[in-house]
């Protein structure tokens, strides 16, 4: 694995139905498709639960290459379902991303930069990432009310 040491390193942040991390502006050199493949790895070592949602944010970079600087405090957000997680997610019995984050990072002001049932990723601003795992959190939980009702 490409990230193999880095993710024995990784300290990640528990809440009731998610675990997260942040890079900051970690890997920036890279782009910001390095949190989401970070994730599929992270979910791949078996370093988090299958039964977890998974995120990950990631600084987008204030610097576009050939072009120069641009006006960015936005940090990028990726998830990933661990397999069994997945399973109940594609069964109906637990809420998939599309169902959860895409209010969650609108409520803040966010916007949606790809969402899929396992797999998805927002944009808020930088600041916001604590906040956005509580929102989350909530989402999550209002669906579940709705699933076991």
């Amino acid at each position: 694995l490409a990230f193999s040491n880095f993710i024995s390193d990784l300290k990640l942040e528990t809440t009731k139905h998610v675990s997260w991390f942040d890079l900051k502006d970690s890997f920036s050199e890279y782009g910001v498709k390095t949190v989401g493949l970070l994730c599929e790895e992270i979910v791949a070592s078996g370093k988090v639960a299958q039964d977890r949602y998974l995120a990950g944010f990631q600084q987008i970079p204030p610097v576009i290459p050939g072009l120069g600087p641009v006006d960015l405090k936005e940090t990028k957000l990726s998830m990933r379902v661990g397999v069994d997680l997945a399973r109940k997610i594609e069964a109906g019995a637990m809420p998939s991303l599309t169902q959860t984050l895409p209010s969650a990072a609108y409520s803040l002001g966010g916007l949606v930069d790809a969402c899929h049932p396992t797999a998805a990723a927002v944009v808020v601003s930088i600041g916001q990432e604590a906040t956005l795992i509580e929102k989350l959190e909530a989402e999550i939980a209002l669906q579940i009310s709705k699933i076991d009702s």
